[in-house]
């Protein structure tokens, strides 16, 4: 959920002194009350395997639920904010291969970020590194991806505990009313937390690593989104089916809590498979999908305590596919968060 921004409560307020004048003689005293209680979330809709980004759309296409109560739009809009984006790399053996691969990717798609746009560079492993703050220098920004690109650090990795510190690395971003985005470049492997695991692949990890369930709280309060470019190794390939196989402890397939693209699920992110030859394209694709997104508002119907999580599902419409028939509705994906706290 984002917080109502200038601009939306500017025209909430114009709206409520318009209607107000409406019914108000004159010389008498205009009052009006604003409900404050407006949810607002960003969605978006992309088509056979996230390659086509589904637009336009309009209210009228999607239905709103909260907590599986239907609710009513108020506010609908195709916004485009400016975005704070760190840019991780995973450090792992098994990335070693193609790191330089997603580090060229990401020197090339600095040209696509705007001048509004803020990036950070970090690096994860069994803990996490920011080589680079929120800075608007491409210069920077490039020096940081290229000493990512020669790192080697030899640790495992404990995916919640870097999207745990991610998050509250994203809180630094230097402007609020903007995008955040947490993008992953990563071959979408990681280690199940253990104290052997902490041991021997996991040195400088904290004595504690935060769980899952943690991380995804994280996440959702800070109102960014994982997203990620995932781009194997044959190193990949191999430990995943040799950790399939022989039921290692240490690696983990996509199939473990904790994986990147429950987290991106969770926060209405995206998650592309990388083809190598593509990677700048498919990154700069990615960033623009998350800075154009569609913001909705609904004031819930059903009134909750303060501190509870609401579920939010969003669905397209019967409407939707009466009107765009060239779309099916099994190669159709609605990226938004999965709620927000009152």
């Amino acid at each position: 959920m984002r917080t109502l921004s200038l601009p939306v409560l500017a025209l909430i307020c114009a709206i409520a002194v318009a209607h107000a004048g409406a019914q108000t003689p004159p010389d008498s005293e205009a009052t009006f009350t604003i409900r404050t209680d407006l949810v607002l979330t960003d969605v978006f809709v992309t088509y056979r395997k996230y390659s086509q980004r589904v637009s336009p759309l309009t209210a009228e296409d999607l239905l709103v639920r909260e907590d599986g109560a239907p609710q009513q739009i108020r506010y609908f809009t195709h916004d485009t904010l400016p975005l704070s984006v760190i840019f991780l790399f995973d450090l792992t053996q098994t990335v070693h291969p193609v790191l330089k691969s997603l580090a060229a990717g990401a020197q090339t798609v600095l040209a696509h970020l705007r001048p509004q746009d803020e990036a950070a560079v970090m690096v994860f492993y069994s803990t996490t590194r920011m080589l680079q703050p929120f800075t608007h220098d491409h210069a920077l920004l490039a020096q940081a991806i290229d000493d990512a690109s020669k790192m080697t650090i030899p640790e495992g990795t404990f995916l919640n505990e870097d999207v745990f510190q991610a998050t509250e690395a994203i809180g630094q971003a230097t402007v609020p009313d903007r995008r955040r985005v947490l993008l992953f470049l990563t071959d979408g492997t990681s280690n199940i937390p253990s104290s052997l695991a902490q041991k021997t692949i996991g040195k400088s990890a904290p004595a504690y690593l935060h769980t899952e369930a943690e991380a995804t709280d994280a996440l959702l309060h800070s109102g960014a989104s994982v997203s990620a470019l995932i781009e194997r190794s044959a190193l990949s390939d191999f430990v995943i089916a040799a950790g399939l196989v022989g039921g290692s402890p240490l690696v983990n397939s996509l199939t473990h809590p904790g994986d990147v693209r429950g987290f991106a699920a969770e926060s209405g992110g995206i998650v592309l498979d990388s083809g190598r030859e593509n990677v700048a394209a498919q990154m700069g694709d990615m960033l623009d999908a998350l800075r154009s997104r569609y913001t909705i508002g609904y004031v819930p119907s059903v009134s909750q305590p303060t501190g509870k999580f609401c579920r939010i599902q969003i669905a397209l419409a019967p409407h939707f596919f009466l009107t765009r028939p060239e779309f099916k509705r099994r190669g159709l994906v609605v990226h938004t968060r999965v709620g927000y706290y009152r």
